[in-house]
């Protein structure tokens, strides 16, 4: 059909480091939207 659907990516950044036989992964994404805001946003595009 005429469907489709939209993903953003949440991902501000990623930093991986190896210290010493240690390795570190440091994730900072954007907090997801209000379920208002989503909603809203559904309705607009309606």
């Amino acid at each position: 059909g005429h469907h489709y659907s939209v993903y953003e990516a949440r991902l501000d950044r990623l930093t991986v480091e190896l210290n010493d036989g240690e390795l570190h992964v440091d994730v900072e994404e954007t907090p997801a939207d209000d379920v208002a805001d989503r909603f809203t946003d559904i309705w607009e595009d309606i």
